[in-house]
């Protein structure tokens, strides 16, 4: 729970939005002041769980359709936490943001950084079209595949690789 994430950005999002349960994990300095501010938005549908094991984390995202990453600074490089939702088939709802846009790709949805009502109507929409729902889970189960370690060290390595130039190479 730290600023950059963007959690304030998806409690904003959620004022109205009920019917749409959410579960937001991890620890971190701001925890209780997140707390405090679903509690005096009112917010009954958040449930903040702390820090969870793996276990409870696959459990998780075995049950949720959505995984959301509202980050609102080019601090969050990756978002480890859209590929960990995409493997279970969670749709990636995420901030247009450099690598974390890519992680996303085609598989998800994606709206301007801090932009709570964007998120908002992204929300909406998934609630409210399981097709799309549906046909972005599949794609997000398929594109979280892509993402192999071995694969990735490798394109790594290459590129590091192309950067250094060789002794006595012009």
């Amino acid at each position: 729970m730290r600023p950059y994430k963007g959690v304030g950005v998806l409690l904003k999002a959620l004022e109205g939005l009920e019917d749409i349960e959410v579960k937001i994990v991890g620890s971190g300095p701001l925890l209780d002041d997140y707390r405090g501010t679903a509690r005096s938005m009112g917010l009954k549908n958040v449930e903040f769980t702390g820090k969870v094991s793996d276990e409870v984390i696959d459990r998780l995202f075995a049950d949720s359709h959505v995984v959301v990453l509202p980050s609102v600074s080019r601090m969050e490089a990756f978002g480890i936490v859209l590929l960990e939702g995409m493997r279970a088939g969670c749709v990636p709802v995420a901030s247009r943001l450099p690598g974390v846009e890519e992680v996303v790709d085609d598989a998800g949805l994606v709206f301007p950084p801090g932009d709570h009502m964007e998120l908002k109507n992204v929300l909406s929409r998934l609630r409210d079209d399981p097709g799309l729902r549906k046909n972005l889970s599949v794609r997000a189960k398929k594109r979280a595949s892509s993402f192999v370690w071995d694969d990735t060290v490798e394109r790594y390595l290459s590129i590091m690789n192309g950067l250094v130039k060789e002794p006595g190479a012009s």
